[in-house]
C-alpha cells in the first residue's frame, strides 16, 4: 500500500531540480540526497569534455533526473552525544516531569495529574514531600520516565530538472513525495531506578524501602500513561504520513577556466578550474507537525521558507579525477504556530500544554570535500563526498506572554548536527541516458538520527 500511495501521490507534483542535495530542518534527514552525481557536472559534463578536446559534441542544455531513496533508523544520537533510540533523541518520556511547574493561564490540571502531583515519597528524609517536587528528578532518566525503542523508515520519489538557457547560468527546481512511518513502543524504566538518583546523598534507603516509592509512580503515572496522553490530548504511538516534500528554486551561476593549457604536461597538470555559485530558496509544501501527535515529524521544513546561498568550486584534472569543496548557509523564516511548550526544565519529549508562539529558527550550515571520477571503468563514474552540516540553535517566544511558560527549555531541543559520507555511481548506457546508485552514510551526529539512504537514480541530458 505504501508504494501505491507514492505513486498515486506523483500526480498530484511535478518538480525538477539540478542540485543533488539540500540542507533541512530535520534532524531524521538533515542533508537530503537528489542523486549522484556532483553539482558542477550537471549540464557541465560535455562542455568540460570538448575542452580536454575528449567531447562527442553534444549541446546540454536540459537536465532530468527522477530518484527512487529509502532509509530507515533505529538508534540516534542526543545532544550530549550519547546513543539512543530514535524516538530518544530529545531525552525520555519524562512522566513526573507532567506534574512539574505551574499552571499557564486559563489551563487546568488534568484529573490524574492532580491525583499523581499529590503523592509523596514513602522514606526519610524525603518522607511526605510531593513527588511533584523537581528537586529530586532523576537526572539519568530511569525514575518516572519511559523510553520509547522504535524504527523510522522513509520511501519516496524525488523528481529534478535543470535547464541551462545561456552557457554558464542554470535555472532548477527540486521536490518529491514521500511515505514516512515511525513505530513506536513505551518501556518503563522505573524499575531500573536507582534510590541513589532521587534521594539526597546522605540519605541511606534499600532497595525494599525504594520499592514504595517506584509502587507510587507505577501505580499513578506509568500505568494510567495512555489515559493521561488523552486527558492531555496527545495521541502517543505509530505515526504515519504520506504527501509532497518542500519544493526547492535555484539560480547557478559558474564558468570552466582552463589552466595549464598551454604549459608543458611533463611539468604542470592540465586542469578546469569551476567556481560555481548557487542562491535559492524553498517554499513550504510538506505539512507541519502537529501539537496533538508525539513523536510526530515533517515530511519538509515544518511549514519554514527558506533561502540559501552556496559556493564553492571543483578543479577537473584532464588525465585523473575530479576534487570539489562547496559551503553553504541557509536561512529560515520564522512562523507562528500552536506547540507544547515545557513548564519546566525537568520535563523532556512530552510537555503537557500548549501556546502560540514565534519559531525562529537558526541558521543551518555544511560544508564538503569530494572527489570524482569520471568514466573511471568504461562509462562507469564514481564519486565520494565527505558532509559536515549543523543547525543552530532556534530562537522561540511566545505569543501571549505567560510566565509558566519555559520557551528556553524548548530551544535547548533544536540544535543538531551531521557528518556523512555520501557515495554516488553513474553508468551510461548512451550520451543522454544514466542509471545510478547513491548512498548515504552516517559517520557521526549530535541530536540527530543515525539514518542510512540509499537511492536509485535515472538520468537524461539532451
Amino acid at each position: 500500500m505504501r508504494i501505491i500511495r507514492i505513486f498515486l501521490s506523483c500526480f498530484l507534483v511535478f518538480s525538477f531540480s539540478s542540485l543533488f542535495a539540500r540542507v533541512t530542518l530535520n534532524y531524521n534527514d538533515g542533508y537530503q540526497l537528489f542523486g549522484t552525481v556532483l553539482p558542477t557536472a550537471v549540464l557541465n559534463r560535455e562542455c568540460r569534455e570538448l575542452l580536454k578536446q575528449e567531447g562527442n559534441g553534444i549541446d546540454e542544455r536540459f537536465f532530468f533526473s527522477t530518484s527512487m531513496y529509502g532509509q530507515k533508523a533505529t538508534t540516534a544520537r542526543n545532544l550530549k552525544k550519547e546513543t539512543s533510540f530514535v524516538n530518544d533523541v530529545h531525552g525520555r518520556l519524562n512522566m513526573i516531569g507532567l506534574t512539574y511547574g505551574a499552571l499557564p493561564q486559563g489551563t487546568i490540571q488534568p484529573a490524574l495529574l492532580q491525583t499523581a502531583a499529590l503523592q509523596t515519597f514513602q522514606n526519610n528524609p524525603l518522607l511526605g514531600v510531593s513527588i511533584s517536587n523537581p528537586t529530586y528528578t532523576d537526572l539519568t532518566q530511569n525514575f518516572g520516565f519511559f523510553t520509547a525503542p522504535g524504527k523510522y523508515h522513509k520511501i519516496g520519489l524525488r523528481f529534478q530538472a535543470s535547464v541551462r538557457p545561456f552557457q554558464d547560468l542554470i535555472f532548477t527546481v527540486q521536490a518529491g513525495i514521500a511515505d514516512l512511518q515511525q513505530t513506536v513502543s513505551l518501556v518503563g524504566m522505573t524499575p531500573l531506578a536507582l534510590a541513589a538518583n532521587v534521594y539526597p546523598a546522605n540519605a541511606v534507603i534499600t532497595p525494599t524501602q525504594f520499592a514504595l516509592d517506584q509502587t507510587t509512580v507505577e501505580q499513578y503515572l506509568m500505568e494510567p500513561a495512555q489515559q493521561i496522553f488523552q486527558q492531555l490530548g496527545v495521541s502517543v504511538g505509530n505515526i504515519q504520513q504520506t504527501g509532497p516534500e518542500d519544493v526547492s528554486f535555484y539560480a547557478i551561476l559558474r564558468h570552466n577556466f582552463p589552466v595549464n593549457q598551454d604549459a608543458d604536461p611533463e611539468e604542470w597538470a592540465y586542469f578546469i578550474f569551476t567556481p560555481i555559485l548557487q542562491i535559492g530558496a524553498t517554499a513550504a509544501a510538506a505539512k507541519a507537525t502537529s501539537p496533538y501527535k508525539l513523536y510526530d515529524l515533517s515530511l519538509g521544513n515544518n511549514r519554514h521558507q527558506s533561502l540559501n546561498i552556496a559556493a564553492g568550486f571543483s578543479l577537473d584534472f584532464a588525465e585523473t579525477l575530479e576534487l570539489d569543496f562547496f559551503t553553504g548557509i541557509t536561512h529560515f523564516f520564522s512562523r507562528t504556530y500552536l506547540a507544547r511548550v515545557p513548564t519546566s526544565q525537568f520535563q523532556s519529549t512530552l510537555f503537557p500544554y500548549t501556546t502560540n508562539i514565534v519559531s525562529k529558527p537558526g541558521e543551518s550550515w555544511f560544508i564538503s570535500l569530494g572527489l570524482n571520477a569520471y568514466h573511471l571503468m568504461d562509462n562507469l563514474s564514481i564519486y565520494a563526498q565527505y558532509l559536515y552540516m549543523g543547525h543552530l540553535k532556534d530562537k522561540i517566544s511566545l505569543v501571549t506572554p505567560d510566565p509558566a511558560f519555559l520557551p528556553s527549555r524548548l530551544e535547548q531541543d533544536s540544535p543538531f548536527k551531521i557528518q556523512v559520507a555520501n557515495f554516488g555511481f553513474d553508468y551510461d548506457l548512451s550520451p543522454n541516458f544514466a542509471i545510478g546508485l547513491g548512498y548515504q552514510w552516517p559517520l557521526a551526529r549530535r541530536g540527530a538520527y543515525k539514518t542510512n539512504t540509499v537511492l536509485l537514480n535515472l538520468t537524461l541530458t539532451f
